[in-house]
Order: structure tokens, then sequence, then C-alpha cells
């Protein structure tokens, strides 16, 4: 049906099919109200490219106050105990000396060729919230002639930044010098950036050509087990871009593997295990890649094990929160491709008690919540935790859609616009603004609101930004306008 802007006046609907398909549109919307699902997979955590430059070790904080009352100008010293203070969560005390470190930094001149100056001061200024992109620009042109021996010490540091600035042909062709003639005493650290730019850069189409190059330098380096070990764990990264990042929608009993994903998968599953009887990983890693390789293996009740394990450890350890966050991220991801909505719930529940002083983590927990209620369809359950999370950030526009929908279930109707309306202004990707859109048109035709109903399906029909999306509302047009 094509729809002319210039007669809206003209339009119907047709009341009584509409009637008829209330549960069905209702159920429309509800699928189009999805769990976040998300496979978080990175080398980076076990081989770390970020070298520290000061430790966050809780038994030096007694020598580190010693240290600051003998050189209490001493920017070391000071960030050293910004470093101590961020990793027991005492923000005060941590950004008290991150600023005591940026005035004696901001004061120095140094020589020109300083990469240690500009590296603590691009840290400190980056941990005050303040523009570090100088520092980052003055390291970008002073790495690039720094000898191999700058790489031994900070070349984690350099190759982040032009990894960050999109740089990858310059990080290959750095590597690959200082690989080649074998002049840096960390080389995993160099093997660590060859392969990220060789995944930044190929994406899904990083694969045999890139094993191909990796295994080359592998080969000269056959007594380091940490660069074997990172050409073995690279190859995880074909399967995380196959379906832990484009198909998380799709039936794990319709994704296939060949006979040589079998045998890659087996194979990394061997290794990883012996790489933890070698002590060549900690414990966490150990269960973080099994976790994964189960996965990609289409086992989940492991994979779920595996990273209820690595949350634990991590929990115990006091493993960085970015660690923990992408953890709950996969777990949720996996209870939900299972539709195990009680474990999922359980899962949130260990995530708040762990970041209970985190309003924005906790506010999310809550609408996960209603929207595992929602599928369950218990409208009273979802509406208590929609409300615990509205309380919690009542500017979060999925929050407010989901409160939308839930008040046109218990068919308090006056407020249902107010709180789309609010979710609309709250929305920041036009992927999303389509199906608040497409939200307010059901909503309405079920109304009866003629005129309200077709001024909402252009706007979801304006906003559709792809295939699906516009044969989705053409549908909607094409059934029940007339």
């Amino acid at each position: 049906m094509t729809i002319n802007v210039g007669v809206a006046q003209s339009i119907s609907l047709n009341q009584e099919k509409i009637s008829a398909d209330t549960e069905k549109l209702l159920n429309l919307i509800e699928e189009s109200i999805k769990i976040p699902k998300a496979i978080n997979f990175s080398l980076n955590s076990a081989f770390t490219l970020r070298n520290k430059l000061f430790s966050e070790n809780k038994k030096l904080h007694k020598k580190l106050l010693s240290d600051y009352k003998k050189s209490p100008n001493n920017e070391d010293v000071h960030i050293a105990l910004a470093t101590y203070y961020k990793s027991i969560k005492d923000t005060i005390q941590a950004k008290k000396f991150y600023k005591k470190s940026y005035g004696i930094l901001s004061e120095r001149h140094p020589i020109k060729d300083s990469i240690t100056h500009f590296l603590k001061l691009s840290v400190v200024k980056g941990e005050l919230g303040l523009n570090f992109y100088p520092e980052i620009n003055i390291l970008k042109k002073i790495g690039l002639l720094a000898p191999p021996e700058t790489y031994n010490k900070y070349g984690g540091f350099l190759f982040i930044i032009y990894l960050e600035n999109g740089n990858y042909e310059l990080v290959k062709q750095k590597a690959k010098l200082l690989l080649e003639t074998q002049s840096v005493t960390k080389p995993e650290i160099i093997f660590s950036a060859l392969i990220y730019a060789l995944i930044y850069e190929k994406k899904k189409k990083f694969g045999k050509q890139e094993f191909l190059l990796l295994d080359s330098y592998a080969n000269r380096y056959k007594n380091n087990k940490n660069i074997q070990s990172l050409a073995k764990l690279a190859r995880l990264y074909p399967f995380y871009f196959k379906w832990g990042k484009d198909n998380l929608n799709m039936p794990i009993e319709k994704i296939t593997l060949s006979k040589q994903d079998i045998s890659t998968l087996k194979s990394l599953k061997e290794h990883i295990f012996k790489m933890f009887r070698k002590h060549q990983i900690s414990n966490f890693y150990h269960h973080y890649y099994l976790g994964h390789v189960n996965f990609f293996s289409k086992d989940i009740d492991t994979s779920i094990y595996y990273f209820e394990k690595a949350v634990s450890i991590a929990f115990k350890t006091s493993q960085k929160s970015e660690d923990l966050v992408t953890l709950f991220e996969t777990l949720v991801t996996l209870y939900t491709l299972k539709k195990e909505y009680s474990g999922l719930r359980k899962t949130l529940d260990y995530k708040s008690d762990i970041f209970k002083n985190d309003k924005k983590v906790i506010a999310q927990n809550f609408y996960l919540k209603a929207l595992t209620f929602l599928k369950e369809k218990n409208y009273k359950e979802a509406n208590i935790w929609v409300n615990k999370a509205l309380n919690t950030n009542p500017k979060n526009a999925n929050i407010l859609s989901l409160k939308a929908h839930l008040e046109f279930i218990k068919k308090e109707y006056q407020i249902v616009e107010p709180h789309m309306i609010s979710a609309i202004n709250n929305t920041s990707t036009e992927h999303n603004l389509f199906n608040r859109y497409f939200q307010l048109t059901i909503y309405t035709m079920l109304l009866q609101q003629v005129e309200n109903a077709f001024n909402w399906f252009l706007e979801a029909l304006h906003a559709a930004k792809d295939e699906n999306e516009l044969k989705k509302i053409k549908e909607i047009g094409k059934a029940y306008f007339k």
C-alpha cells in the first residue's frame, strides 16, 4: 500500500482487524524490546599491551606513604599513591594525589623528547577528566622516531596510541621491524600490537593470511612461551567475529561448525589447559578463555560454568572492574540465549552486590530484571522492577520506553505518550528512534487515534535505517491503514 502524505485526512484504520490482532500487535512491541546481547573477547586481558607505569600492589601503601614524607614534590610518588587509592576505590584520595602530580608536571619544562614526562602527563590528565590530546599528539610524533630501547619500556603505551588513532599500517610496520631485528626485551608486547593491528584492520577478514604472518614470527621466537600462546589464542578471533558479534540473535542450533572449526577449538581447549598447568596464565584467564572456547563450540551450559567461575575468581582477586563488567554482560547474553531468566536474575543480583555504589549499573540491572519478567509475561513483577530502575535513572530512554509499555498493559493510557516522548527526547541512536516510533504507532492504532497513528507511522517510516525496519513498518501500514 502506498500512502500519500498530502491526503492524510482520508486515511482510516481497519478497526476490526486491529481489535482481532491486539495481542499480536502488543507481542510485536515486546519482541522489539530486547535484552541486550554482548560477547566480549580480548587477548589484551592476559598479555597486556599496556605497560603499567605504577603498581597497584596494596602492600606498597606504607612504603609509598613513607616515600611521600621524604619526597613530597616527587610526581612518581603522587601518581603511585593515586593509583593505589584508585585500586581500593577511594576516589577522593586518588583525585587529591592526581591533582598534586598534575601541578608538579605542568610546571616542569621537559626535555623536548621526554616520552616519560608526556606519558605521565597524559595519564594524570586522563584520570582528572582533562583534555590530554595535546600530549597524545606529541607522543605520536616522538614515538615515530624512537629507538628500539624506547619500545622496551613504553612500546605498549605507544602502540595503543597508534591503534586508537587508526594507524594500523604504522603499527604493523614498526612491529615487524622490531620483531625482525629481535631488538626488544619484551617481544610479546610487540607481537600483541601486531595482532591487534591486523584484527582492527581486517576485522571479519582476519584469517588464513594473517595466521601465516603471525606463525612466521612465532617460529622466530620458539622459546618465548607468551608469543606461542598469543599465536594460538589469536585463532579464537574468527569465531568471535562469526557468532560472538554478528549472529547473537541466531538460535544456537542454527550455528554450524565445520570439521576444521571443531578441530581448532579442541586444540585451543587443550592448549589453554596446558598453559594453566604450566602456570603461563592465571586461574582467572584459564576460566575466561575456556568460557569462550565452549561458547564457540555451542556448549552454552559449560560456557556459563566457566564464566561464573571467572566472575567469582575476579571478585576474590580484585580483578579490574572492566573485566567484571564485560563478564557479566557475557553471562547475561548466555542466559538470554538459553531463555533461563531465573539464572539471569541471579547473575544480576550478584552484579548488584559487587557494584552497589554505581547507580547506572544498578539502574541497568533493575531494567534487565524487568525485561526478564516481561519475557515471562509477568507484568506485575516487570512493573515493580521498571519503577525501581526509573527511580534510580529517570532519564534513561530504554527504561522510559519499557515503563510506557507496562502502563499501556495496565490500561493507564493517559501517561503512555508522555513517557514515550520523554524516551524519544533521551534516545541517542537512530535505530532506537525507529523502535520508539513503531511502538507509538501501535499504541495509537489500538487506541483508535487515527491521526496520531498515521503521524507516528510516518515518523517510523522516515526513521527506518535498514530493509528489515522498512519492511516491518510497511507491513503495519498495509495491514491496518486504509
